[in-house]
C-alpha cells in the first residue's frame, strides 16, 4: 500500500476516533445535565415545605384564638391548643433547618455537576478507551451513522 493511502486511512481513523470521543463526551455531559435539572427541581421544591409548616402554625394559632371561654373544657382545650401551637412552631423551625442543610447539600451537588460538565467540555475528563474503540469501530463499519 502506498504511503499516501496509509496517511489517508490514518486521517480517516483519527477523524472517526475524534467523532467517537465527542459523542461519548456528549453522552456524559447529557447525563450530568439531566442530574443537574433534577437537583434544580429538588432545590426549587424545598420552600413548599416551609409554606406547609407555616400554614400548620397559622391554623393552630387560629384554633387557639377561637376557643370559647364559656366552654366547660376551655382550660384543657386551651392547654392542648397551646401545646399544638408550640409543636407546630418547633416543626417549622426544624423544617427551616433541614431545608437550609438540604439547600447547602444540593447546591454543592449542583456545583460539582457543573464542574463535571466543564471537565468533560474541556477534555479534562477522559473517555473510556474501550468505549471509544468500540464506538469508533462501529462508526468505521457503518453500524452507526
Amino acid at each position: 500500500m502506498p504511503n499516501t493511502e496509509v496517511k489517508t486511512l490514518t486521517n480517516i481513523v483519527d477523524k472517526v476516533r475524534k467523532q467517537a470521543r465527542n459523542i461519548l463526551r456528549a453522552k456524559k455531559i447529557n447525563s450530568i445535565k439531566t442530574r443537574l435539572v433534577d437537583l434544580t427541581i429538588k432545590l426549587n421544591k424545598l420552600p413548599r415545605n416551609v409554606k406547609s409548616a407555616e400554614k400548620s402554625v397559622a391554623i393552630a394559632e387560629y384554633k387557639l384564638s377561637k376557643l370559647d371561654e364559656a366552654d366547660p373544657d376551655y382550660d384543657r382545650k386551651k392547654e392542648e391548643n397551646e401545646e399544638n401551637v408550640k409543636a407546630c412552631q418547633n416543626d417549622l423551625e426544624n423544617v427551616k433547618k433541614a431545608i437550609e442543610n438540604q439547600t447547602k447539600e444540593t447546591q454543592e451537588k449542583i456545583d460539582k455537576a457543573t464542574q463535571g460538565i466543564l471537565d468533560w467540555e474541556t477534555g479534562e475528563s477522559k473517555v473510556n478507551m474501550n468505549e471509544l474503540t468500540e464506538l469508533a469501530d462501529k462508526l468505521l463499519l457503518g453500524e452507526i451513522n
